[in-house]
């Protein structure tokens, strides 16, 4: 496959995806810590726009071809909470793949299912899935507590639709060109993951296999996507394993 084809797929993986396909939920209610919220009470709250596993999945295979990618999982145990690995290996001609990592803990609804999902849709960010919603910025809207619990107030949804189709139109018209956007924020979550999985591990299966499975993570941690930060972040990460493996 030529350089011309494997751009084609990457700008295919980093194409927003269709605007009814993303959901929202209420991240942080601005109420007080503490506090109780009788059902009925209306106040601000972040708010967080997702998808589901299964649109990486529909994407991956739009990209690549069905036959075309493998997705692995792996779950370590500590005493703290498991910690979910997802792996994304992808085929881009005869002997050529890549392969793409990322970390989860286990979620409040739904742990290992949640966890597994997380994990998997965050190695997909890594090659362009998704990528787009990171430079979509705080973004906060009216909420309710329900019996449910807090839930995003009717009104405030065609807003937020009306938001995120600007925002998807501007990716749209930019993909592939702006691979980069935000790398250094996503870099140093990606890092911030490594590090707090590390420390986790060292209480479960010990500082030898945690700093072998980080490592691991690192080295996948793909150059290409992340250009001229992808050095210095790795760089700064491997300095804070060593002084944790003598600590």
């Amino acid at each position: 496959m030529d350089e011309e084809a494997i751009k084609r797929i990457f700008k295919k993986l980093s194409e927003p995806f269709p605007v009814s396909s993303i959901k929202w939920r209420v991240q942080q209610p601005f109420w007080p810590k503490g506090k109780d919220a009788p059902t009925g009470t209306t106040t601000r709250g972040r708010v967080l726009a997702y998808y589901d596993a299964r649109d990486v999945m529909d994407r991956l295979d739009e990209a690549l071809g069905a036959g075309n990618w493998e997705r692995y999982h792996e779950v370590f145990h500590a005493k703290e909470g498991n910690i979910h690995r997802s792996r994304i290996r992808i085929h881009l001609g005869p002997g050529v793949s890549r392969e793409y990592e990322d970390l989860s803990d286990e979620t409040d609804i739904e742990a290992y299912k949640g966890g597994a999902s997380t994990a998997f849709k965050r190695a997909a960010v890594n090659i362009g899935v998704g990528r787009y919603l990171y430079s979509l910025g705080e973004t906060t809207a009216a909420v309710v507590r329900t019996v449910r619990g807090w839930e995003i107030v009717d009104k405030e949804i065609p807003k937020l639709t009306e938001l995120l189709t600007r925002h998807s139109d501007g990716n749209t018209a930019s993909s592939g060109s702006n691979q980069t956007l935000h790398a250094s924020d996503m870099a140093r979550d990606f890092v911030q993951r490594c590090k707090q999985a590390a420390t986790k591990l060292q209480k479960g299966v010990g500082k030898d296999d945690a700093a072998r499975m980080i490592g691991e993570l690192m080295d996948s941690y793909d150059v290409e996507t992340y250009g001229e930060v992808h050095p210095k972040i790795q760089a700064e990460f491997l300095e804070s394993l060593e002084r944790m493996s003598h600590e």
